[in-house]
């Protein structure tokens, strides 16, 4: 009884800090787009420049595709 009471707090110790983990990696995925888009609205990237480092973050799994694929259409 009491085993079962301590393997359900862990998992929900482990689930808190999956959550946690996942919004940090989306707030900073979020974070690496918009410092794309204002280096293209400042003319200090091209836009073929930032479609080609945002296709290579979705590749190497930096950013989820679905946010990616938002970044590209924004783009242009």
């Amino acid at each position: 009884m009491m085993a079962t009471r301590i393997m359900q707090d862990i998992n929900r110790q482990v689930a808190k800090a999956k959550a946690k983990a996942k919004g940090k990696n989306e707030a900073e995925a979020q974070g690496r787009i918009a410092m794309i888009h204002h280096l293209v609205a400042k003319g200090r990237l091209s836009v073929d420049a930032a479609r080609a480092e945002i296709e290579e973050l979705m590749a190497t799994k930096s950013i989820p595709r679905a946010l990616g694929r938002e970044a590209l259409k924004l783009l242009g």
